[in-house]
């Protein structure tokens, strides 16, 4: 059965598989010497190759409409049957004998091989037939009788024998011809395939060879296959040096491990941490990633494995350690110091308490005060890293006072985007000053605001001064000086001894039943942050 009736193998005609002129030039040999006409025609009707047919079909059969319907019938016919039979004669309306054989070639129909145009020896050739044919179709009589009368007679088994052996020779140059055809397209399909995979290799290599990590491929015994350039410099070795040894070679003494028993694919399931061991004999911590096992068309059995160098990784971890080494030891003299230098302050101030006083809870709750106004420095820098912003020292400093006796209301009165902080090293003095100047309000009053508020705390910010404003009803006394202390008591005595040098003001006045204190302070002992 035909793979295929009105075709062939996709692709492949017949004139892809047979020389046509070689063909064509033997037909007209064989024409010569046995006198029978052949054509070669494809399903699709298109005809390839066509020798000596006969006069009596290209001068009047095939000129005249009606009579060349009857060879298109014929045609119709042979090509509706030919298919499905080793071969098919047909003795057209017109009179003559065709005969067709299917040229089928690895079970496919390429062509149809004709021969024609003849009589049989025991046909009776009613020449009357013909005559009246000529009549008929209007042919001129006696050229037709003349052609119909050149039209080879033959035995029907010489017709037999000449188209068993014209099929036999058609098929052999057919089948030669595909199976070169087909071996040609086999070996352009391999160097496709070949070119494909060069291609391919050349990629993998590339990329292979531009990681920046190694990677080596380790058969199923641990030796290394491959190695790209990557791991060849990172350990030192010439690829030479490296392909076809054991990995375990190339592992320091502590991270070597055996394969043999195991296999490269059981001792390397996971990513793990190794070190190498460099031609110089340096230690290089890796990470070695493998993949699952591989199993190549090329035999190649194993894995393959990336080697990341974690060298660099390591020495900047290294040194984060050591500057967060140095940072903490940093701060642990910074924290010690400060410490130790406000314990002193501590003790000063329990040393300057008034030791002649006759109530000690007084000087007691005076130092708590201070002490805790020094604690309170040291837990905005905890909670705001290392910083002490001033609004929230005073809030925190004011809510510790408040309800005692009266309340204290604080107030801001510059831009909310920005904020401002304490000097490090100014921040306890200022604390310190804060402390006195809100207990010392509270402690001297004449009287309170509306709604019981006993102290009034603003905060002004002005062409970078920042000046902070404490009102109280109260009095001064009347030789009140603070700058020659006369009329100063303890705390403002304390104050004095607190005040930075520089870029920092102090003012105290009475005004209109008011104590009215102002504390100015400008950079460097306050800085200005953008919120």
């Amino acid at each position: 059965m035909l793979k295929n009736k009105p075709g062939c193998t996709a692709g492949i005609g017949f004139a892809d598989i047979v020389d046509i002129e070689h063909l064509r030039e033997l037909l007209t040999n064989f024409n010569r010497l046995t006198g029978i006409s052949a054509a070669i025609i494809r399903p699709d009707g298109d005809v390839d190759i066509s020798i000596s047919w006969q006069d009596v079909c290209t001068k009047f059969h095939r000129v005249c409409d009606k009579t060349r319907a009857r060879c298109i019938e014929s045609d119709q016919y042979i090509n509706a049957r030919v298919q499905d039979s080793d071969y098919i004669e047909y003795r057209c309306k017109n009179g003559l004998w065709d005969i067709a054989s299917p040229i089928v070639v690895d079970g496919y129909h390429y062509a149809t091989l004709f021969i024609g145009q003849f009589f049989y020896a025991d046909d009776f050739i009613d020449i009357a037939y013909f005559e009246e044919q000529a009549e008929t179709f209007g042919f001129d009589k006696q050229e037709y009788i003349k052609a119909i009368k050149k039209v080879p007679v033959f035995e029907r088994s010489y017709v037999k024998d000449i188209l068993d052996y014209l099929l036999q020779l058609v098929s052999f140059i057919s089948e030669l011809g595909f199976s070169n055809k087909k071996l040609m397209n086999e070996i352009k399909e391999r160097e496709e395939i070949e070119q494909a995979l060069e291609i391919s290799e050349k990629r993998y290599r590339f990329l292979v060879e531009s990681m920046n990590d190694g990677f080596l491929l380790l058969d199923s015994n641990g030796r290394v296959d491959y190695c790209n350039e990557k791991f060849s410099r990172m350990i030192g070795f010439p690829k030479s040096e490296i392909v076809s040894r054991h990995f375990s070679l190339f592992c320091g003494a502590n991270d070597c491990f055996s394969c043999k028993e195991e296999g490269m694919c059981e001792a390397l399931k996971n990513t793990v941490e190794k070190s190498l061991i460099s031609k110089d004999g340096e230690e290089i911590p890796v990470l070695l990633s493998p993949s699952d096992e591989l199993s190549l068309s090329s035999g190649f059995e194993g894995i393959s494995v990336v080697v990341t160098d974690l060298s660099a990784r390591l020495y900047k971890e290294h040194m984060r350690l050591q500057t967060a080494r140095r940072q903490r030891d940093s701060i642990f003299k910074e924290v010690n110091h400060r410490i130790k230098n406000n314990l002193h302050g501590i003790m000063a101030i329990l040393r300057s308490a008034d030791r002649d006083k006759d109530d000690p809870f007084e000087v007691i709750n005076r130092s708590a005060s201070q002490v805790e106004s020094i604690a309170k420095v040291f837990d905005l820098r905890c909670r705001d890293n290392m910083k002490v912003s001033v609004t929230k020292l005073l809030g925190s400093l004011c809510s510790s006072v408040s309800g005692y006796a009266g309340e204290v209301v604080v107030q801001e009165d510059h831009k909310d985007c920005i904020c401002v902080y304490l000097a490090d090293e100014e921040a306890v003095p200022i604390a310190l000053i804060f402390n006195e100047l809100i207990t010392n309000g509270m402690k001297h009053l004449t009287g309170v605001y509306e709604n019981n508020v006993s102290l009034k705390v603003l905060n002004l910010f002005m062409e970078g001064v920042y000046m902070v404003e404490f009102r109280n009803m109260g009095v001064l006394s009347e030789n009140f000086n603070f700058l020659s202390g006369e009329g100063c008591g303890d705390g403002l005595d304390l104050i004095k001894s607190l005040l930075p040098k520089d870029n920092c003001k102090f003012n105290i006045a009475h005004i209109n039943n008011e104590v009215v204190v102002q504390l100015s302070m400008k950079k460097p002992v306050i800085s200005l942050e953008k919120k």
